[in-house]
């Protein structure tokens, strides 16, 4: 570092010495990450479907049996596809009657014999398969009725058996009551992956000549 010294007589100056000035580099700033405001969820339900041709009906009644005329309406869980009997009245015995049992099938169930229902298969929160149907019960008059379990029996085009099971259904003075029923579908099975055996030749250990 060269100095400079004058007296106060003298009438040079001394010379200015630069100032040098360090550049800092400053690190680029790491980009701030927002937050993102939506959450994914999996869907609940599942996209498969199947037809499920309707067999019959098997119906518990409760104390409060009833002599007014019934009928049955059936649809799918979007009432696109539905059908509806005519009276369900047998001509030999009581119907409907207090704690009794009644079996409808066959032509007993009028336009809904053998009605095939485009249904689809939903997953629970439990992670069981199920699919679903409405039934719709009607009657005429004043007699209520109290049922402890009402089923749908259907079969699958591909053979397999579904029970829609509804419940309870209570049909009083307002002389209709719907119920939705829900039938357990079976998971399908998994077949483990095949193993084949590798057909490989085991050579002998090379060993090096002594000459």
């Amino acid at each position: 570092r060269n100095s400079c010294v004058l007296d106060k007589s003298s009438s040079l100056n001394c010379p200015k010495t630069p100032v040098t000035t360090r550049k800092t580099t400053k690190r680029p700033a790491s980009p701030t990450r927002k937050a993102s405001g939506t959450i994914t969820t999996k869907p609940l339900l599942s996209s498969d479907s199947e037809n499920v041709i309707l067999k019959g009906f098997e119906v518990q009644v409760g104390r409060d049996g009833t002599k007014d005329r019934v009928t049955a309406k059936v649809c799918t869980a979007d009432k696109k596809v539905c059908c509806e009997t005519l009276q369900l009245s047998k001509r030999t015995g009581n119907n409907w009657i207090r704690n009794g049992n009644e079996t409808w099938s066959g032509t007993q169930l009028g336009l809904c014999k053998d009605m095939s229902f485009p249904t689809k298969i939903g997953t629970t929160f439990t992670n069981r398969l199920e699919t679903k149907l409405i039934v719709t019960l009607n009657k005429n008059g004043k007699d209520g009725m109290k049922l402890e379990n009402f089923n749908l029996d259907g079969v699958t085009t591909s053979g397999g058996q579904r029970r829609f099971k509804c419940g309870k259904i209570q049909v009083l003075d307002s002389n209709t009551a719907t119920k939705t029923c829900s039938a357990t579908v079976p998971k399908p099975t998994k077949s483990g992956p095949t193993t084949r055996k590798s057909n490989t030749t085991t050579r002998p250990p090379f060993r090096s000549g002594s000459g």
